[in-house]
């Protein structure tokens, strides 16, 4: 067994609570809430198998061979709390690991081949389309005090109503409020 394999069979959560989501708002399979908090704590609201899968893959372009019940039918509330404050590779670690004893995942990287897209800007003069606007909160000092478990500051509520400094992603939409462009690529 490899030492990155050990490390993440060793890394758990102290405390995990996975359940069923029974008063759903989401018809896809998205999550109304998800990440990571201060105190080495994570959190879904309302979110399908496939957002934990993707929360602890996040390096996984697609993620192949789910049942339909990862995808959108089953729909959960997770909090897990590490006894440590938790770097994101850590955090990725401890949901693979639940995952695994939780839901019996599997998983495993293969390369493929596949049509893509590129993201560029569409208009000749550089200027961004009307469906996009500039973020006026600092989202770097949102995602440092994020990173070093302090609290976050406040920050502006994006006008299309978006968390700030997030995403909320569907098969249909991304709204999205301060996000980079590599954010939105990724």
């Amino acid at each position: 067994m490899s030492s990155m394999a050990a490390l993440s069979q060793s890394l758990t959560f102290d405390v995990v609570s996975i359940k069923p989501n029974k008063t759903s708002l989401m018809a896809m399979p998205g999550a109304i809430m998800v990440g990571s908090e201060p105190g080495g704590r994570f959190i879904m609201r309302d979110g399908a198998a496939v957002v934990l899968i993707r929360s602890a893959y996040e390096d996984a372009v697609d993620v192949l061979g789910l049942p339909e019940w990862a995808q959108s039918k089953g729909r959960y509330d997770v909090e897990a709390k590490a006894g440590f404050e938790a770097t994101p590779q850590q955090m990725e670690q401890m949901l693979r690991s639940m995952l695994a004893d939780r839901f019996k995942l599997r998983a495993h990287y293969e390369r493929r081949e596949h049509q893509t897209y590129a993201l560029r800007v569409a208009r000749g003069d550089g200027r961004l389309g009307p469906g996009l606007r500039q973020y006026e909160g600092d989202c770097t000092a949102h995602d440092a005090a994020a990173q070093a478990g302090r609290e976050k500051p406040a920050m502006p509520t994006p006008a299309n109503g978006a968390p700030a400094c997030g995403y909320m992603l569907s098969d249909r939409q991304i709204v999205a409020g301060g996000i980079t462009m590599e954010q939105l690529a990724g």
